[in-house]
């Protein structure tokens, strides 16, 4: 009887089944069956004459595609010298390799990605760990960074994954730590976590599925460096909290044994204004303004000169600067003056970053928030020929207050900056608080 090899040397040396069988293979493959049938292109004669002699009939030819049933070929090897060995056994010795389906190898391949998961989890195991295991494993939203990684760079992945679940292992922290110590901490680098590299993404990533967990902040894809400062911040894990600062006028605080903070009240006394690091902002349990109101501005031109011009009276106003996009001590800060506060105007430029940023600013602060020039009027009046940048961001604009500088802004195309304001703003500042 012959052998499996035998089978396999006659096949290899007929001409026409070296293209045959690997669309047999590939049809087997995705439909988990052989039947169906298969399209040979640019079929030679010699491989008509040799497919039709197996079959004992004429091929389907049109426009020099061969249309074959596999079902037939099926059929006619059983017929064959070797049709005792199982067709799939053939297939297998021909290409030298054992056959699955498409849907075996996804699982083979799926539970060898999730024994490598697994087995980089079990390491540090823990009870918040556990939580963004089960979202690794059901594929859900948060993991998706992983799962990618893994199929770009699983060796990356493997020198990566169990120290950042290593990280997760050491939360909650007793005491709030600075992000270079806390990463050199978990594998000697203290750049390990850094924002630019994919171990960094990846803690961000698992942070922020902890804290959609127990429902404090939903998930962002891609957070911004802002927003994932103060994603740390919510675990005690300080980025920045020399260079992450605001600049402070008239305004005094509290720590939480309700003594005064010094360097706001000798600031105050000095008839200065200051430039308040993260890590100061944090140390305040409640800050005050002067009738209740504070007014903000972005940038540091435009205070400077609030300042100078409000320094010599002897109750000024509480004016803030933040420089631009928000830190995250310009937002702590916020949320401290709106416990207190009354009314917080804030004003910026008039381009697309300008009004992005009063929306954020808005959405945060709600009702306590007043935007302040934000109008046709102060547009138009400060309007410059710098055209604008990134307008379709202009779409994430949706607060009712912005829609009409918003649309002006599109029909123009051209930025306005609030330093040809100056004027008028002194003026709200003194119509508000009655200063003259």
């Amino acid at each position: 009887m012959p052998t499996i090899a035998e089978a396999t040397q006659y096949f290899k040396e007929e001409r026409g089944f070296d293209r045959l069988f690997p669309l047999i293979l590939k049809r087997y493959k995705g439909l988990q069956a052989l039947s169906g049938t298969v399209k040979l292109k640019d079929i030679e004669p010699n491989e008509v004459n040799a497919i039709e002699r197996f079959l004992a009939k004429q091929l389907k030819i049109v426009n020099g595609v061969a249309t074959i049933s596999v079902e037939n070929i099926v059929e006619e090897y059983s017929k064959t010298l070797y049709g005792h060995i199982p067709f799939l056994d053939l297939l297998e010795s021909y290409f030298d390799k054992p056959i699955l389906t498409n849907k075996k190898e996804r699982e083979i391949l799926s539970s060898v990605k999730f024994s490598f998961f697994e087995n980089s989890y079990l390491l540090y195991k823990s009870a918040l760990g556990d939580i963004i295991y089960d979202r690794i494993q059901s594929r859900s939203r948060g993991s998706a960074q992983v799962h990618l990684l893994y199929e770009r760079d699983k060796s990356l992945l493997s020198s990566i994954l169990p120290a950042v679940f290593f990280a997760i292992s050491k939360l909650p922290l007793d005491e709030p730590v600075r992000l270079p110590l806390f990463a050199s901490g978990i594998n000697g680098n203290p750049h390990f976590l850094d924002f630019d590299t994919e171990a960094g993404r990846i803690f961000i990533s698992f942070l922020q599925i902890l804290l959609e967990n127990d429902d404090v902040k939903s998930y962002e894809s891609q957070p911004s460096a802002e927003e994932m400062t103060e994603i740390l911040n919510f675990f005690g894990i300080w980025r920045d909290d020399v260079l992450n600062q605001v600049s402070c006028f008239g305004i005094r605080g509290y720590k939480s044994d309700d003594s005064s903070f010094l360097v706001l009240d000798a600031a105050t006394e000095e008839k200065t204004f200051i430039n308040l690091p993260l890590r100061d902002v944090l140390r305040l349990k409640r800050v005050e303004t002067y009738r209740n109101t504070v007014f903000i501005v972005e940038n540091s031109s435009l205070f400077s000169s609030l300042v100078d011009c409000f320094i010599q009276e002897d109750n000024f106003p509480s004016i803030l600067c933040t420089h631009g996009q928000l830190n995250l001590a310009s937002l702590k800060l916020l949320d401290k003056l709106s416990q207190t506060a009354d009314v917080i105007y804030y004003s910026g430029d008039h381009d697309v970053d300008g009004l992005i940023i009063a929306e954020n600013v808005s959405r945060r602060l709600g009702h306590k928030l007043e935007l302040w020039r934000f109008d046709a009027e102060s547009y138009t009046s400060s309007l410059s020929d710098v055209p604008l940048r990134n307008e379709s961001r202009l779409q994430f604009v949706t607060n009712e207050h912005l829609l009409p500088l918003k649309q002006l802004l599109q029909e123009l195309n051209c930025a306005a900056y609030q330093e040809r304001l100056f004027p008028e703003y002194i003026k709200d500042i003194k119509n508000v608080l009655r200063v003259y």
